[in-house]
């Protein structure tokens, strides 16, 4: 863009809102871009101003839109298929077209869809699947939601009854009967291939969650068999026991437990030299609520776990009143790692009891010492108070958390340094705003300040540095160009230093330029922040009978009325005019190839100011 100059009475008027009454004169066109709602065409005849309806962008011809329509007949020549599954429907409601979900239309008819209830149909004898084999054969065709009786009117009075495939559904069991004096197991001759591979024999099965103990009848057995005794019962020394064939038999002496007459009731019961005899431990009881490990002569409570060969895995051992140690050893004696697991909570707690209460308990691991939490939490506590946490429940996140109301503070002693070294971001996020540099417990920056002077935004134009860019300033304060603006967010202070340097060459004598802040650009116009961001009183420049050149340096301060909230986006644009006076003058910046030389840059810089600034009052 070069040389750009205008005849300013050759260009349509560009408003940002309609044009009110006593605007212009009979003829005139203008263009009305208004924020929200479009751009529209207007026009002027016998003082009265028309509008037409808004103006679409070429690229979308024929694709009109329109914010509210409303007609007397809608004809659609061309309706598309949507291709897939969409639970809308299009209903007239009083004139407006509106949608139903599926739902709701299938709600709306005066039919039974919801109350409609099937049900499969079954045999009471799996193998069959159809009614007349079924009945055929002495069983009950049944529906059920599932395979299940609904219904037990035909089965026999003796039949034991189990519960069927859901609750409230009861299944009749033809081979399990009780006749109130015998209880039969009959064999399942008529065996269903999809339950079970063969004729099952009858059979009495007890199970004690691991192991099977069974009785299966080859002939005929009684309860006498049960629990009648044979005359050659022997006594207490005999067993009865099971052979090879099945048959019941006792067997010989086990044996004599060794009585434990002098043991007390808390003493705990080990196995002796054989089988058959058991010891009692006076240094291991247990009163039902606590176990204590005792060696009479002195307090020296000492578990240890071997495995086989005598190898010593885990450890845990006091001597006297010294220093507990749990340790482990590998099968070749090394140091081997050590695992505690708890289905429940687990504490591990030092000076009880005589303990003092300056008692340490101490970590101490060879290699690395590693804090694994499930839960994502690692807390740390003051005498039951919680002070602190290190927190790692957001993924990709180690967080170092203080508990409600306390400081968090990571502090070096003596000389040492405090180093805070990332591989990515180093991010200073302070809730209130508030950003404090001290020395030495001495705050040195304006109160809550520290980021005061940190540059926001900065704007640099030069053009494309093959020509200079020259812009005609309106007789009224007007933004030239779109790029004639810096952007920033608005820092805790709510305070902000927008400074401008800029060039302007002045072609005609005693010319007065006058500058202001604009929260619209070039396209939808120039519009004041506020009317202390406008300077017109004497201007920036003023030629005073002359026609000067030269770069001129101008300042605003932003604050609180006219920003976007705490670490919003704002842009402002920069306006100039020569005093609503017809002078020339143009904003000129780039390189100007005929002298080999560059009109300075455009400059509009974007600073932080502290939270208090002083004005003099």
């Amino acid at each position: 863009m070069s040389n750009l100059q205008h005849i300013k009475a050759s260009r349509t008027r560009i408003l940002n809102t309609f044009p009110k009454k006593e605007f212009g004169f009979d003829g005139d066109i203008v263009i009305s871009r208004i924020s929200g709602k479009g751009t529209f065409l207007c026009s002027k005849a016998d003082g009265v101003w028309y509008v037409a309806n808004q103006m679409q962008e070429i690229s979308r011809i024929g694709k009109a839109s329109i914010r509210e329509l409303t007609t007397n007949k809608l004809t659609v020549n061309k309706m598309l298929n949507t291709e897939r599954s969409a639970d809308r429907f299009v209903v007239n409601d009083g004139g407006s077209i509106k949608y139903r979900t599926g739902k709701q239309i299938v709600d709306d008819l005066s039919l039974p869809f919801n109350n409609i209830d099937y049900k499969t149909a079954y045999c009471s004898l799996g193998q069959y699947s159809d009614k007349d084999s079924c009945e055929s054969n002495g069983g009950t065709w049944y529906y059920s939601e599932n395979d299940s009786h609904d219904s037990i009117s035909s089965t026999p009075e003796n039949q034991l009854l189990t519960i069927g495939q859901s609750i409230g559904t009861v299944d009749a069991e033809p081979t399990l009967t009780y006749d109130g004096s015998v209880f039969q197991i009959k064999n399942n001759l008529n065996y269903d291939d999809n339950w079970q591979s063969s004729v099952q024999e009858p059979q009495i099965r007890l199970h004690d969650g691991t192991y099977y103990t069974g009785f299966k009848a080859h002939g005929t057995m009684t309860a006498d068999c049960l629990y009648t005794l044979p005359a050659e019962y022997p006594g207490a020394n005999k067993v009865l026991q099971s052979d090879t064939s099945g048959n019941l038999t006792w067997v010989s002496d086990v044996g004599t437990i060794t009585a434990l007459n002098n043991a007390t009731a808390t003493e705990l019961v080990t196995v002796g030299s054989s089988i058959t005899e058991l010891d009692a431990q006076s240094n291991l009881t247990f009163d039902g609520n606590k176990l204590v490990v005792n060696n009479a002569e002195v307090l020296i409570p000492q578990f240890i776990v071997t495995a086989d060969g005598g190898t010593d895995y885990l450890y845990i051992n006091n001597v006297g009143n010294g220093a507990s140690t749990i340790g482990t050893t590998d099968a070749a004696g090394d140091n081997a790692d050590l695992e505690i697991k708890s289905d429940g909570n687990m504490t591990l707690t030092v000076g009880l009891g005589s303990g003092a209460s300056d008692t340490n308990f101490t970590v101490d691991g060879f290699g690395n010492i590693i804090l694994d939490a499930a839960n994502n939490n690692i807390i740390f506590k003051d005498n039951g108070t919680e002070h602190g946490r290190i927190n790692m429940s957001t993924a990709s996140k180690l967080r170092l958390q203080s508990a409600s109301n306390y400081s968090c503070v990571i502090e070096s002693q003596g000389t040492g340094d405090v180093e805070l070294d990332s591989s990515g971001d180093i991010i200073l996020d302070s809730a209130d705003g508030n950003f404090i540099a001290k020395k030495a417990g001495t705050e040195f920056s304006a109160a809550n300040s520290a980021y005061a002077g940190m540059i926001l935004g900065y704007t640099r134009l030069e053009g494309d540095l093959t020509n200079y860019n020259s812009y005609e300033i309106e007789n009224a304060i007007t933004v030239e160009d779109d790029t004639h603006k810096v952007t920033f967010k608005t820092p805790p202070s709510e305070l902000v230093e927008i400074s401008c340097q800029v060039n302007i060459g002045m072609l005609s004598t005693s010319t007065r330029i006058f500058v202001g802040l604009s929260t619209a650009n070039a396209t939808d116009g120039y519009s004041k922040v506020d009317e202390k961001l406008e300077y017109e009183v004497n201007g920036i420049a003023y030629s005073d009978g002359e026609a000067d050149d030269g770069n001129y340096e101008f300042t605003f301060v932003v604050d609180a009325d006219d920003l976007n909230a705490v670490g919003s986006d704002n842009t402002f644009w920069i306006g100039f005019g020569t005093a609503d006076t017809t002078k020339t003058a143009y904003i000129q910046y780039g390189l100007r190839a005929s002298h080999n030389l560059a009109f300075a840059p455009f400059i509009i810089k974007a600073t932080a100011l502290p939270a208090t600034i002083y004005d003099g009052q």
